[in-house]
């Protein structure tokens, strides 16, 4: 059986230096002092300008265009119930006109729980 040498001192390794940091924990970074700073008034580099696309129609007449709808639901306290409102646009992005717009709805609907 081995022999325990308790006089045997081992350095206690920190964390930093475990993982190969700096063996000197006292030594900070070189930071530069705010005193010693010049503004030189070109923030061109902090604050970047926005870079936008932007869409064009293509030129290519293949493209089939429909009508379009946007839904928005609400809830009517008065009566408990949620309401569902179209609103609907034509080809060339016009608004529909309410009777355009019930060509596009269910005819067993149209006027009873569907309406204007």
């Amino acid at each position: 059986m081995d022999t325990l040498d308790i006089g045997k001192v081992e350095e206690i390794k920190s964390i930093p230096s475990y993982f190969g940091a700096s063996e000197k924990p006292d030594e900070e970074e070189d930071i530069p002092d705010m005193d010693t700073y010049e503004d030189t008034g070109d923030h061109s580099t902090a604050t970047p300008q926005p870079s936008y696309f932007v869409a064009e129609e293509p030129d290519d007449d293949n493209i089939l265009l429909t009508r379009t709808y946007d839904v928005s639901i609400t809830y009517d306290k008065h009566y408990q119930t949620p309401r569902v409102w179209l609103t609907g646009y034509d080809e060339a992005r016009m608004a529909l006109k309410p009777e355009l717009l019930f060509q596009d709805i269910s005819q067993d609907h149209a006027h009873k729980t569907v309406n204007f």
